[in-house]
């Protein structure tokens, strides 16, 4: 998904979205495309597209994307369709949903991280509560 320096060059080609580093954001973000996020940002972000948040960026909000690379600070919950990739100066505060994570060593995640292909943890509990009233 994201490979280092070339990788991150072709997400700032491909962004529709840039936040730069000297940059301080508050508000929402609803896109279709990838979104690169070096700088400041309070809200929210949504996005069917990528995310990459850079290793020195500091957002408070909660993101939706197709997939993500976070190396900043994040404050909030993620739920992410795909791959989320956390490198070692990532940390994290909130709940993570994803299909697949990388973790690297060093990162610092504080918040429950729910995986898997199938549905978010609370539609599997209401499901699983719903079959058991059933029995």
């Amino acid at each position: 998904m994201f490979n280092k320096q070339e990788e991150k060059d072709s997400n700032f080609k491909d962004a529709e979205t840039i936040i730069g580093p000297s940059v301080i954001v508050k508000g929402n973000f609803n896109s279709s495309g990838n979104i690169v996020i070096e700088g400041v940002l309070k809200g929210g972000v949504k996005t069917a597209g990528n995310v990459y948040i850079g290793d020195k960026a500091n957002i408070t909000a909660d993101i939706e994307a197709k997939s993500a690379r976070i190396g900043g600070e994040v404050r909030g919950n993620m739920k992410i369709e795909g791959v989320l990739q956390i490198v070692a100066s990532a940390k994290i505060f909130g709940d993570v949903e994803c299909e697949s994570l990388s973790v690297e060593m060093g990162a610092a995640i504080n918040g429950k991280i729910t995986m898997g292909k199938n549905l978010p943890a609370e539609k599997k509990t209401e499901e699983k509560l719903a079959e058991e009233e059933k029995e």
